[in-house]
């Protein structure tokens, strides 16, 4: 991933590369983060509702790098068999180690589970599944497939019936009422 610029719009500002246990606000994740001022250091949050540390603070030990963090545009974040490891790079080509950290020290899912939720998720929503989300979740199954760039390599965008209905959004009890209309959309 490229950044060349980031606004400081706030103390804590930082963009990235980020792998999520859930998308829980304290789930257990492991982020390559670039900061306005184009430091790249790599943070952590070793499980659900702890702490996050970094190579910045709390975890200067994993750094490869003297104080933590590197200058970099140019990020990457790979997981190769039970190891993290962050890169930083200025041009894209020369890439520097940061840092690599064992994933036993961040309970992220492993890889048979993330395959299986975007199985179970494949498409707009599983009820409206089209033939062609179909295909690809048998070629997901087979083992088989590559990455898609756009829609006109999977046979464009599907013509789906449309849905309407009427909807009375109530003054109070909004969270409730879009919760019980959601169970009734599906």
């Amino acid at each position: 991933m490229r950044n060349t610029a980031l606004e400081h719009t706030d103390l804590n500002a930082k963009t990235g590369i980020m792998i999520r246990e859930s998308l829980a606000p304290d789930a257990a994740n492991v982020m390559l983060r670039r900061t306005p001022n184009g430091a790249v250091s790599l943070q952590w949050r070793p499980e659900s509702g702890a702490e996050t540390v970094s190579t910045t603070s709390g975890g200067e030990d994993e750094s490869e790098v003297d104080g933590g963090s590197l200058e970099a545009e140019w990020l990457r974040l790979c997981r190769r068999g039970d190891t993290f490891e962050a890169y930083g790079s200025s041009d894209g080509d020369d890439w520097t180690l940061l840092a690599d950290i064992d994933t036993e020290q961040v309970a992220i899912r492993d890889e048979a589970s993330v395959v299986d939720h975007n199985r179970d998720n494949a498409g707009a929503r599983p009820a409206d599944r089209t033939a062609i989300d179909e295909r690809l979740i048998a070629q997901l199954d087979a083992g088989e497939g590559t990455y898609i760039d756009s829609q006109s390599e999977v046979g464009g965008y599907p013509d789906l019936p449309v849905r309407t209905c009427p909807i009375s959004v109530p003054q109070s009890g909004t969270r409730a009422w879009l919760r019980a209309k959601a169970r009734t959309v599906e």
